[in-house]
């Protein structure tokens, strides 16, 4: 029972420790680093939101001559084409 007691302390101690680290490492400045690259990386999401939804796509796409010539031969089965199409990634931006 004295042994689980002294462990239990030990374990205390070791949290506060853990919790005093972490709290240090997170003082204001690094909090607004942190929250200016958060601002930034939103921003330039938003930016390449807005050229995809008005991003052209046009003509057409040939598989490599290297390709058609190894699929004629048999060495590769063809596949059919892949559907691609435009997804939103996250809520609209604010302009």
């Amino acid at each position: 029972m004295l042994q689980q007691a002294c462990n239990q302390d030990l374990k205390l101690k070791a949290a506060r420790q853990d919790l005093a680290c972490t709290l240090a490492r997170g003082d204001a400045k690094q909090l607004a680093t942190a929250d200016l690259e958060l601002q930034n990386a939103g921003g330039k999401l938003c930016d390449l939101e807005q050229d995809l939804a008005q991003a052209e796509v046009s003509g057409v796409v040939l598989m490599p001559p290297e390709r058609r010539k190894a699929e004629a031969a048999g060495r590769i089965r063809s596949r059919p084409p892949p559907t691609f199409r435009a997804a939103r990634l996250c809520s609209p931006c604010a302009t």
